[in-house]
């Protein structure tokens, strides 16, 4: 669900880069925005506990898709950005600075989440409070985990090996490597090209997200999903936007 949601970044590329450049729409493109609407709503009506048919009493829809929804928005004027840079930048040293800028943020961000479990609004609150101050606690409790084994005279394989992992696979893939990918692939291809390629994310995760989580849609998410997937070959193949 959250990789449809994500992939939303199609649709909106284009009415960025036509806002940008006072560019007229195609047809292709308003059809796709219909369609991209019409599936972000069915896919909002999916849910274990909702029956299909309900109406619009029903609607699934959570503050964490939201969320996701505006990361596709923020993630759209990055690929957007990225052309431009990626054609005067080597992909090397565009790695580098992004990588450190997220080493930065993901620092205030960890920090923050400390900060929100000692106190007590966290208690009140629901959504993204909470998961901060749930993130926060995670935190200090793998920080006691290997001060508490040192003052034994011991270092918990059963803390770091897992971290350690983590942070390796975390830092040569989802970062240092697509990062350096994209940023050389962009240098070469217009951003709506991009996303053709970016397109097959939403299937990739849901394999992964059946075969390691045991997780799928129910009826409403693959139907929603199926029309904001057809928005995304409508975009992907609107010749005419792409020769303007």
């Amino acid at each position: 669900r959250a990789a449809f949601l994500l992939q939303l970044t199609t649709i909106f590329v284009p009415f960025a880069q036509s806002a940008i450049a006072n560019a007229r729409l195609s047809a292709r493109i308003w059809a796709a925005c219909v369609a991209t609407l019409a599936g972000v709503g069915i896919m909002g009506l999916d849910g274990s506990d909702v029956p299909i048919g309900q109406g619009v009493d029903a609607l699934n829809w959570e503050s964490g898709d939201t969320l996701i929804v505006l990361a596709a928005v923020a993630y759209t004027f990055h690929c957007i950005r990225l052309e431009r840079y990626a054609k005067s930048t080597s992909a090397i040293r565009l790695a580098a600075s992004k990588a450190t800028a997220e080493t930065v943020f993901s620092a205030i961000a960890v920090a923050a989440a400390v900060f929100m479990a000692g106190t007590n609004l966290a208690a009140d609150s629901t959504g993204f409070v909470v998961f901060l101050a749930e993130s926060g606690r995670d935190c200090l409790s793998f920080v006691s985990s290997i001060t508490d084994g040192l003052k034994m005279g011991t270092f918990p394989s059963s803390a770091w090996v897992p971290a350690l992992l983590a942070i390796l696979w975390t830092g040569t893939v989802p970062v240092a490597y697509t990062i350096a990918a994209q940023s050389y692939g962009q240098a070469r291809v217009r951003p709506v090209t991009a996303n053709l390629i970016y397109t097959i994310q939403p299937i990739c995760t849901a394999i992964f997200a059946f075969l390691i989580l045991q997780e799928s849609l129910g009826v409403a998410g693959y139907a929603g999903g199926t029309l904001i997937g057809a928005a995304v070959l409508l975009v992907v193949t609107d010749t005419e936007q792409q020769s303007e």
